[in-house]
């Protein structure tokens, strides 16, 4: 499933996957708020309702919040075993003058 300018709250997102727990593959990009970039909130959501979720990947932009402060603590919660021992998930941050990702490698529906 590929799901492009999301900008919906993340319980609505929720509700929404837990209707396909066979989901194998997603990929979902947005310019969004911060709680849809709480790495422990999807483990939880992968966990309970998307067991069978193999690849998996996303592109949040995180221009309307305080990213400054927040881009690295948020970004660091990405690389736990979960991510990256138990589905072989990695992420990396990208910076630009005016805006900031935290992205899966490899980055989905970069334009």
């Amino acid at each position: 499933m590929v799901i492009g300018d999301f900008d919906h709250d993340f319980q609505e997102f929720e509700q929404f996957v837990k209707l396909i727990p066979n989901l194998k593959c997603l990929s979902i990009s947005g310019g969004v708020g911060q709680n849809i970039l709480d790495a422990h909130r999807w483990e939880r959501l992968i966990t309970s309702s998307l067991p069978r979720l193999e690849t998996f990947h996303f592109r949040f932009s995180c221009d309307s919040m305080d990213a400054d402060d927040n881009i690295l603590e948020i970004f660091q919660q990405f690389q736990s075993d979960f991510w990256h021992r138990a589905h072989n998930w990695y992420t990396e941050c990208l910076l630009t003058s005016d805006n900031r990702w935290i992205c899966t490698i490899p980055c989905p529906l970069y334009r």
